[in-house]
């Protein structure tokens, strides 16, 4: 069961699904790149392992069992139209209710934070144009969860 239980460090990946110009393949290409040199594993809502699970159960059991979670706000709905997923937004409460760190990202011109949504406990916000740009900044992200791992163990 991929909920942390077996020894795997995962991460819980909250993203748009539509397959709409090869959107979801992209995505997941950068994710997997951005954590091809950690001892992360990206772990998918849509990895059903437990058909007779509900959806919700399913997703809050892998964000739980998660070290952190990984969200792109990003909605594809409407062709050509960048807007909002409120699944993901739903799975971010999820993540901040099992005390879950997160990193939240978003298309740039997708979501406008001065009257969509808000600061969300503090969080950081990334927003990025190419998928290349959200690969770097999720690097730098778990860089510096990391050092902030190592630098506790040292007290």
């Amino acid at each position: 069961m991929r909920d942390g239980r077996d020894g795997k460090r995962y991460v819980f990946i909250g993203h748009e699904f539509t397959t709409r110009g090869g959107t979801k393949k992209r995505f997941r290409n950068a994710i997997a790149k951005a954590l091809s040199r950690t001892p992360y594993t990206p772990l998918y809502a849509d990895d059903i392992e437990n058909r007779h699970e509900r959806v919700l159960e399913d997703i809050t059991r892998k964000i739980r069992g998660s070290e952190f979670c990984i969200f792109d706000l990003t909605s594809y709905k409407e062709q050509g139209v960048l807007g909002k997923n409120l699944n993901v937004i739903l799975e971010i409460g999820i993540g901040i209710g099992a005390g879950k760190q997160a990193f939240v990202a978003f298309r740039e011109k997708g979501i406008d934070l001065n009257t969509e949504l808000s600061d969300l406990l503090g969080r950081y916000w990334y927003s990025y144009k190419k998928y290349e740009e959200l690969i770097k900044d999720i690097e730098e992200f778990i860089k510096s969860k990391q050092s902030k791992e190592g630098s506790r163990k040292t007290l």
